[in-house]
Formats: C-alpha cells, structure tokens, sequence
C-alpha cells in the first residue's frame, strides 16, 4: 500500500452521524507511522468499520490518560496494532499492548489484529528494527511482540483493508445500515410502534400466567437481499431439549402464509452479527413461570447446527461444559420473511 505524503486525518467512529453501533476498535501505532496509518483508517472508514484513535495525541507516542478510557471501554471489542520499527520501541505501544493482552485475557471474543508496516514478514521487521536500535539481542519489548505475532497471526499493508473489513462485521465493529422497509412490502405487514421500533404480530402463543394465547411479538434484525429476519421479542418458554422442535411446531401452526420461508431456533452466528440490533432475552410471565433453575439460559443452535450452546439473558454466550439434558432452559424464535412473495395474502399474516 503506498504511504500518504500528507497529513490526512482519519475520522473515528465518534464523528459518524446517526450512529447506530457505538462497538469499535482500538488502533495502537507509532504517530511517525501516521502516513501509511492514516490511509489504511480512512479506507475502513468508508467501508463502515469502527474504530479510535486519538486525533490529539502529539507526535512522539505521548501517553494520554484519554488511551486508558478508551482500551477499557465495554464498547471496545478489538484492536488493530501497527508494528514498525518505530512502534517496537514506542513506550506509549508497549503500554497500549500490555493492556490489550490483559483485556484479551478478560473477553472472550476480543480480536487483537497485528498489522506489519514497512516490511514483508515479522522476521524481517525484527532484524530491521534491531539494526536501527543497534540491538543484536532481542530485548524484552520485542519479546511481547514476538508473543502476538506467534504462529503467523499478523497481516501486511497489502490487502489489510479488505480482510479487517471481513471480519468487523463478525466482531460486531462495523456500522449497520438502516434496514430499508420503504422500498419493500414488510411496512404491509401487521405491526405498531413501540417507541422508535416496529413491532410486528405473527402467530400465537401463551403469554400470561394464566396460559391464555396472544400474538407473538417480533423485532425485525436484519435483511439479506429480498430475504428480512426476525427475532422474538420475548423468551416465549422454557423447555427441555427434547421440548424445542415441540415448541417451534406449535408456533408454526399458528402462522400462515407464503412469504413465511422458515421458523427456527435463533442460531449463534446470528447473535454475534446482529448483537447490538437484539434486545435481551426477557421471558414472558408464561415462559418464566416453567423455568425450573435459578438462571436464566436460553437454548442457541451452534454454528454448525449439530448442537446446542447457552447464552444468558443478556445475549452473552455461557462458557464452559453444562449438562444440556439436565436443563430447561428459554427458547427465541427467529423467522425468515421473502419479501418478493409478500403481497395479496398479508391478511394470512393475522391471527387465526
């Protein structure tokens, strides 16, 4: 990637306009690397990733308290670190690394992305960098870089942009667009307003205590294409596994009509993309009174489909082995929509 020859400053997710995801990353460099820096952020920019920096710090790596908010902020989910010569010897670096590494240790799904400057590969960025210190011997400082690029895990320049834009998304670093209903026929379908958010009706199911049926209640997440996702609003029951194909027939059964491409358990990819479009995983009174433990889990499909994992109300994944047999746990229904298929039966889409 070629070098800028001035000084363009990049703009950081905080200068977006009707943000809608405040999840960035943390970009750690030398400034005296700020050329090639500054023209590889101002491609993610365009290309809708998140991401800080501090515009302010002055040349010559000036630590700022500012960093430390920043790198500990809940809403920081990664970070790309740029390693030149100059930024192997950057105290302000050294610290920022040593802090990521912690966090890294902390998060589960913190992704720390190592970005080579001005060198083909990490061995030769170790000899240059110890020809310009005159350092024969690797000191300590290399040694924690040498750590992070370990088994190859680093990218070049070249075709940075691309492959960082790939994975934001996943990380949950990449701003979301508007999901377009105007241009479509979903507008058409039963809904009302809660707020600033469409509530759309499909189907029914016990809500209260008492057992009695009411229209289920959707959030419309993401849209691929002409083909629209929903998510239940509310944890509709507890069940065991062998209750959830049960549970999702009998939603089923109570919704008609063609554009209807699949009801399915919510799957763990999902979770991940479209995090921050997800509100948490609340029980209805019905669904909670047939909870049998103290916690509340909710069953996800993996992403391989084959089994299933736990995440809790908070749509945090729960690590570690749990006997799934022995569990019931909340069930989230998610609901494909074509919308190419919508039109002349949006009355099937009302409750029966």
């Amino acid at each position: 990637m070629r070098c800028l020859q001035e000084d363009m400053r990049p703009k950081t997710y905080l200068d977006r306009q009707n943000r809608r995801n405040s999840r960035y990353y943390f970009v750690s460099y030398s400034h005296k690397d700020k050329d090639c820096v500054y023209e590889l952020l101002n491609e993610l920019y365009i290309n809708d990733v998140n991401y800080w920096y501090d515009k302010e710090l002055d040349p010559g790596d000036v630590w700022d308290e500012r960093v430390v908010e920043y790198i500990n902020n809940p809403h920081t989910v990664g970070a790309i670190i740029f390693l030149s010569c100059d930024s192997l010897i950057s105290d302000a670096v050294q610290k920022e690394l040593d802090m990521l590494m912690e966090l890294r240790k902390k998060r589960t799904f913190f992704r720390i992305t190592p970005v080579i400057t001005k060198a083909e590969n990490d061995r030769e960025l170790f000899y240059l960098a110890s020809e310009k210190t005159r350092d024969v011997l690797y000191s300590d400082k290399y040694d924690k870089f040498r750590d992070l690029l370990l088994n190859g895990k680093y990218i070049t320049m070249d075709g940075a942009a691309e492959l960082i834009v790939g994975v934001s998304k996943k990380d949950n670093a990449k701003e979301e667009q508007l999901i377009n209903t105007r241009s479509s026929f979903i507008h058409e379908l039963p809904h009302y307003t809660d707020g600033t958010k469409d509530i759309y009706q499909f189907g029914k199911y016990p809500f209260e205590e008492d057992g009695q049926e009411k229209p289920i209640e959707w959030q419309l997440a993401a849209s691929e294409g002409n083909i629209y996702y929903f998510i239940t609003r509310y944890c509709i029951d507890f069940v065991d596994k062998n209750g959830i194909d049960k549970t999702i027939n009998e939603v089923k059964r109570t919704i008609h009509g063609r554009y209807i491409e699949d009801i399915l358990l919510v799957y763990e990819n999902f979770l991940i993309n479209y995090s921050s479009k997800i509100s948490h995983a609340l029980p209805t009174d019905y669904a909670d009174r047939n909870r049998q433990q103290l916690l509340r889990l909710f069953w996800v499909r993996n992403d391989t489909g084959s089994d299933y994992v736990f995440y809790n109300a908070q749509n945090v994944k729960i690590e570690g082995r749990i006997q799934s047999n022995r569990l019931n746990a909340g069930i989230r229904l998610l609901m494909k929509i074509n919308n190419n298929k919508i039109g002349g039966d949006e009355k099937d889409a009302r409750n029966q």
